[in-house]
């Protein structure tokens, strides 16, 4: 029987991950796969498929396209071992694919680096916990720290994950109608700020200023659910009119200079 291929995930400021890819496998920033903390990705890439005897990686319609090996992706590809699959800023290498059962396997002399001694060598290092260290007897007061605090003792699991890996325990759904709703009520504050400026100021000032320390230190990440400025941000993602381009170069190098001219003036006029 083949073994099943054998593939290496590179993201920036993030550790390699491998896996063995025994079923399809759907890679994206919001999918229900492998989650990419890259903004560069779509939420539905691309699809790693494999098979007895190869395995292939669909893109799927993607807003900045796939590459396998620096030739863009378009349909269906076949993969091969030392592949590399660039989506965004990440990279995919392909460790181990099965060959044609009818490919002529290379001589020793003209083989060179074979890539697939890293799978082997990947494939003893990831061999499972004998079943006696899972049972080792622990203290209760050491098993229910660890569960508290999220803690894993058998380190496997990624401490920090990013927040796309992270469980919901609520609909997305659910947290979109939120966003909506927090949108509405700050222009409802901006609106009551003109027409009634003392009940806009009590409402700014007494309400939803002393509620923020709580939200920032008690429970960051409903803020960070329910911010108006960021839901206003991903209002052209999630109502899909977003074209997801990338700022020219210009723009990004030169940045700081426009802010920095835009700052300035609006400092002067303070004292005009």
């Amino acid at each position: 029987m083949a073994e099943p291929p054998v593939i290496e995930i590179r993201e920036w400021g993030r550790p390699p991950r491998r896996f063995t890819v025994s079923r399809p496998m759907l890679f994206g920033r919001e999918c229900d796969g492998i989650n990419l903390a890259d903004t560069e990705v779509s939420r539905r890439h691309l699809r790693v498929v494999p098979s007895p005897t190869a395995l292939s990686v669909v893109d799927l319609g993607s807003s900045n396209g796939s590459s396998v090996n620096g030739v863009p992706l378009t349909g269906r590809g076949t993969l091969a071992t030392g592949d590399v699959i660039r989506l965004g800023h990440t990279e995919i290498i392909v460790l181990y694919a099965p060959k044609p059962q009818m490919a002529e396997q290379p001589s020793a002399s003209t083989a060179g680096h074979d890539p697939t001694r890293t799978m082997r060598v990947v494939k003893a290092v990831e061999v499972p916990v004998p079943a006696a260290a899972t049972t080792e007897a622990r203290p209760a007061g050491l098993r229910l720290a660890e569960r508290a605090l999220g803690i894993d003792p058998t380190g496997t699991k990624e401490l920090f994950p990013p927040y796309t890996e992270l469980p919901h325990k609520v609909s997305r759904r659910v947290w979109q109608v939120v966003r909506v709703g927090s949108v509405l009520v700050y222009l409802a504050v901006v609106v009551a700020l003109f027409v009634r400026p003392a009940g806009g100021l009590f409402v700014f000032f007494r309400v939803i200023v002393p509620l923020w320390p709580a939200l920032f230190f008690i429970a960051p990440g409903v803020w960070r659910n329910i911010c108006p400025l960021s839901a206003s941000n991903q209002l052209p993602r999630v109502a899909g009119f977003s074209r997801a381009a990338t700022a020219p170069g210009w723009w990004t190098r030169n940045g700081f200079l426009m802010a920095a001219a835009t700052t300035v003036p609006r400092w002067a006029s303070y004292w005009l």
